[in-house]
């Protein structure tokens, strides 16, 4: 039964971060009446605040954003504080979603969560074959746990959705916690601004998938207005862009005429992507941002935010 957004009283946790906060403009704008409170305000770990929180506000549908995010070095850095602290927002939300008033509830995950050595493109069939990432083990375990967690929920419909690599303006741009389009991104424009001649970079050989922000939190809307059992589906482009395509791309709109140096042009090639197929048997979405398009709004948020710092 599809999910009608318009009127409804929804709760988005993680609703003030980069994706979030995208899916609360996209459903306030759809007519949705949003909540999406700070951290201050409902600690998403605490079980007892979240039900307490859905008691008084009573909204008939959640989407579950709220995570621990950063790059892969960061991500095996801080383990154990992930682990404990996806595993409580795991248990609040699925607690949450039993209450009587909740109708429908979305899990948002990520790619992540296949195993390393995952068949390519990556099937949704396939996402709790093989070993956890070792380099991110809590954080992809837990993503696979959400998906668990909500089939396992007796009440409300829902559905369970796996992005790929999200990028776009509002998008962490730090060394430690950015992936790769916000960590280059800020490269390139940090050099045209420091006049460098020279940016080293990683991933010659490599290939990986990008869906720009907008396109993410309408499929993330369409699918609460379309899923019901908490199958994973893949959100991505079905294609794989190679980094060093992705590289020029940005060096270009930034305005960098320098010289790009490769720290590891000999390494093997390493293509991942995921399957759109499901995707596009389930929703009526499709992403229609065309990367070099979304990297030009991209690198102008960065300059701006950059110059106004």
């Amino acid at each position: 039964m599809s999910f009608g957004v318009e009127g409804q009283s929804i709760l988005v946790t993680g609703g003030r971060g980069f994706i979030g906060g995208t899916v609360v403009s996209q459903l306030q704008a759809a007519g949705a009446v949003v909540s999406a409170p700070s951290r201050q305000d409902l600690d998403v770990c605490e079980a007892d605040a979240v039900w307490s929180w859905v008691d008084t506000h009573q909204p008939a549908a959640i989407v579950h954003l709220a995570g621990v995010v950063g790059g892969r070095a960061w991500l095996a850095a801080n383990d154990a504080r992930i682990d404990t602290d996806t595993h409580r927002m795991t248990n609040a939300i699925a607690r949450a979603a039993k209450h009587e008033c909740v109708v429908r509830v979305l899990g948002v995950g990520s790619t992540a969560a296949y195993a390393d050595d995952a068949r390519r493109p990556l099937r949704e069939s396939s996402l709790h074959d093989g070993a956890i990432p070792g380099t991110i083990g809590a954080y992809a375990r837990h993503k696979r746990e959400l998906g668990m967690a909500l089939a396992a929920m007796s009440t409300a419909s829902g559905g369970y959705v796996l992005p790929c690599n999200v990028y776009g303006p509002g998008q962490r741009t730090d060394a430690q916690r950015a992936n790769v389009v916000g960590a280059v991104v800020a490269r390139f424009v940090d050099a045209v601004a420091d006049g460098a001649c020279v940016v080293h970079c990683h991933g010659a050989n490599a290939s990986r998938e990008f869906l720009f922000v907008d396109d993410c939190a309408a499929g993330i809307i369409d699918a609460l207005r379309r899923l019901t059992t908490a199958q994973p589906v893949n959100l991505g482009s079905g294609t794989a862009v190679p980094i060093a395509e992705l590289t020029q791309c940005i060096a270009a709109a930034a305005g960098y005429e320098g010289r790009i140096a490769w720290k590891d042009k000999d390494a093997a090639g390493d293509a991942l992507w995921s399957s759109d197929e499901l995707a596009r048997s389930q929703l009526a979405w499709r992403p229609d941002t065309a990367l070099q398009d979304g990297i030009a709004q991209t690198v102008q948020w960065y300059r701006t935010r950059r110059c106004a710092s």
